[in-house]
């Protein structure tokens, strides 16, 4: 739903599945209840996708980034990323 897919990739960092869709959502629940090891590598690579990818510094770098190069389109000096 929404980001999620951008988040989590079917089968390294967690199970993708339609919201409307119950079977397929107790599937996948209780596949990764009775896969411990898919439950703790999964668990691991999400939380380095997060970490490299959705951090709070790395977020605010890219807004920033965002700002400035609308600010260069408007013919501003400002930096935002020095502020």
């Amino acid at each position: 739903v929404s980001a999620i897919p951008e988040i989590v990739i079917e089968g390294t960092t967690g199970r993708l599945v339609p919201p409307d869709d119950p079977v397929a959502i107790s599937d996948a629940v209780i596949g990764a209840l009775n896969d411990e090891r898919f439950r703790r590598d999964a668990g691991a690579r999400g939380f380095e996708r997060l970490v490299e990818r959705f951090s709070a510094e790395r977020m605010a770098s890219e807004t920033a980034a965002v700002y400035n190069r609308a600010m260069k389109l408007h013919g501003s000096r400002t930096d935002w990323a020095a502020r």
